[in-house]
């Protein structure tokens, strides 16, 4: 499936509100369009992806929704949800401001990247390109490098940590990486600490 300049809005589903794609055949691609103001019952408000190939150039996901109220991580991914596959992007690339309500409050959830699913930098991210994003393991939000192919090609700053418990860095290797903010490493060695201040 090919999106060049338009818009999906105004979806419902289960998963994946604005667009379903599932299987390693599966390829999407979305050019100069955007994915805008879709629902999902439970992952994917804008793009569920389970082991098939999205590419995003010059594309917006933004303002998707889970359609009815959240406890704990019963929803994920309001944005993008990766049930593995790939994810490819460059370009002008925003994957923003997609949340659920929790408790009164609103919580983000871009993009979600479950099991050793990481984001593919295809080609240069503009400066203006921004990405929310979460690891997820299946039981809860964790660390790791969730980029590939961004050194020369962007830097950490295009993305952001839609979990308040991490940070987002650059590492040795050029690519982005969350850290748990008690986590520390030290050439290259991770561990923990408690900060009683």
């Amino acid at each position: 499936l090919v999106l060049q300049y338009v818009t999906v809005t105004g979806c419902v589903s289960d998963y994946g509100g604005g667009v379903y794609n599932e299987g390693e055949q599966s390829v999407l691609n979305i050019e100069n369009s955007s994915i805008k103001g879709n629902m999902c019952m439970l992952n994917g408000g804008g793009i569920y992806n389970n082991g098939g190939s999205v590419s995003i150039k010059d594309g917006t996901v933004m303002e998707n929704r889970k359609y009815s109220s959240i406890s704990s991580k019963s929803g994920l991914g309001f944005g993008i949800y990766c049930a593995g596959g790939k994810l490819n992007v460059e370009g002008d690339t925003v994957v923003t401001d997609n949340t659920a309500k929790k408790s009164g409050a609103y919580i983000n959830g871009n993009i979600v990247l479950a099991g050793s699913t990481v984001i593919d930098i295809t080609g240069k991210l503009q400066d203006s390109a921004k990405m929310g994003v979460t690891l997820w393991d299946g039981k809860e939000d964790v660390s790791g490098v969730i980029t590939s192919g961004l050194a020369g090609n962007g830097s950490a700053e295009n993305f952001f940590s839609d979990d308040v418990g991490f940070m987002l860095v650059q590492n040795s290797d050029g690519e982005a990486e969350l850290i748990a903010r008690n986590e520390v490493k030290i050439n290259g060695v991770s561990g923990s600490f408690n900060d009683t201040s």
